[in-house]
């Protein structure tokens, strides 16, 4: 997608997270990340349209979890689309954003934009 076109900004970051596919947890590490989805290391045999969920620890009893379904899968990595973020995970997933960023005004005015066409 043209960088111009994007409605959230991505972050780059380097967190370890976890795909989960048919009940399996698959370690990853985030290449970037947005409140509209992330970019992962390559993870085998996961198809376009295929739906995963997605979660980052931040601590032993706090992390973000969204569902997700993968955008593209290739060797520059695994792209996916957050569908849901869990209530109290969004919170946590916008700081971070955030913190990444380094602006956090600019990301929260973000929020007052639609992330989707209608």
């Amino acid at each position: 997608m043209d960088e111009n076109r994007r409605r959230r900004t991505r972050v780059r970051t380097g967190h370890e997270a976890l795909v989960t596919v048919h009940g399996e947890d698959r370690p990853v590490t985030t290449l970037d990340l947005s409140l509209k989805g992330a970019l992962t290391t390559l993870l085998p045999g996961l198809e376009p349209g295929q739906a995963c969920g997605f979660r980052i620890a931040l601590a032993p009893d706090l992390s973000i979890e969204a569902e997700a379904r993968v955008i593209r899968s290739d060797p520059a990595g695994l792209a996916l689309e957050f569908t849901a973020v869990d209530e109290e995970s969004f919170p946590h997933l916008l700081r971070l954003v955030q913190l990444h960023y380094g602006d956090a005004e600019s990301i929260e005015r973000e929020l007052s934009v639609p992330a989707f066409d209608p």
